[in-house]
């Protein structure tokens, strides 16, 4: 498990601008990080972060365009708990994210069509990185449970539960629950 407080920064090693970017700004705010982050795998598609101390069901991917935060159970992409999207587009003002441009109504956008920002980094910041952090701290460190539904090959779900006794014990068969924390 390699923590991303501790790796190298140099570009050889992170492999887009989006990698380089996100390992500086979780170097300078991992203390605020409720849960710690380590790296499961790079490639110069995507980075695959765990989440220390919690069920490997629950990883974070980090590429270009986005960030997930996808459920495996049993070797099949159960869910995601959470999908956010940035496009970044260069203006002569500097960035602006396309998708809140162009959909200014989606409620995850929050109505803004016209924010700005100096950089490609402070747009990532604002739009991916805040906003993992966000959850990781407020929703991830307080949930109990990991309650998947459904069937393998068909319909599944998955989210957070914050009870200490999961709904399993009150009578919920149609559930699995796994125990968030390790």
């Amino acid at each position: 498990m390699t923590s991303i407080r501790s790796l190298n920064l140099n570009r050889s090693k992170a492999r887009r601008a989006i990698q380089v970017a996100f390992f500086k700004w979780y170097a300078a705010n991992s203390a605020s990080f409720m849960i710690k982050l380590y790296i499961i795998n790079r490639t110069d598609e995507f980075i695959e972060i765990g989440l220390q101390g919690v069920t490997n069901c629950i990883s974070i991917y980090l590429y270009d365009h986005g960030l997930n935060i996808n459920v495996i159970y049993q070797e099949y992409g159960w869910d995601m708990l959470t999908s956010i999207d940035v496009d970044p587009l260069h203006t002569p003002d500097g960035y602006v994210c396309r998708q809140c441009r162009d959909y200014p109504d989606k409620p995850e956008n929050g109505g803004d069509k016209a924010t700005r920002f100096p950089t490609r980094y402070a747009l990532w910041e604002d739009h991916l990185f805040k906003p993992l952090k966000n959850w990781v701290n407020n929703k991830l460190s307080s949930a109990k449970w990991l309650r998947l539904s459904g069937e393998n090959n068909n319909f599944t779900a998955a989210d957070l539960t914050y009870d200490d006794i999961p709904a399993h014990k009150m009578g919920d068969t149609n559930s699995v629950f796994i125990k968030l924390r390790l």
